[in-house]
């Protein structure tokens, strides 16, 4: 990760990046990447936000259109919705400060912070 992320002076810190991380494994599998940064596992992903937050989202493999069977659109999306909203849950439970982006679209994610917003 190197450096902090700043902006107006709040740092992102590997710390917090390490915290959500270990939060969320205690319940939830990470995705896994292969070298191309290619999903091969689902699970979450958190990164780096502004203002001290980091950002948490759910990704799921590519589908395999080759395959008799695979999910559709409308089941990933199902998926990540289910899964952001579980998230959420569990960072509240750990008196995280949370918020949910997006969440009409196909990519919904969250911010989340230790600190008050």
């Amino acid at each position: 990760m190197g450096r902090p992320a700043v902006t107006e002076g709040i740092y992102v810190t590997e710390t917090d990046i390490a915290g959500a991380n270990e939060l969320l494994s205690q319940e939830f599998d990470r995705a896994i990447l292969n070298r191309e940064g290619t999903c091969v596992r689902a699970g979450f992903t958190v990164t780096e936000a502004a203002n001290g937050k980091v950002r948490v989202y759910h990704r799921s493999p590519v589908s395999d259109y080759s395959a008799d069977v695979y999910p559709t659109s409308d089941e990933l999306d199902e998926e990540r919705k289910s899964m952001t909203a579980r998230y959420m849950t569990a960072f509240i439970a750990a008196g995280w400060y949370v918020r949910q982006r997006n969440s009409q679209s196909r990519h919904t994610d969250l911010l989340a912070s230790r600190q008050p917003w």
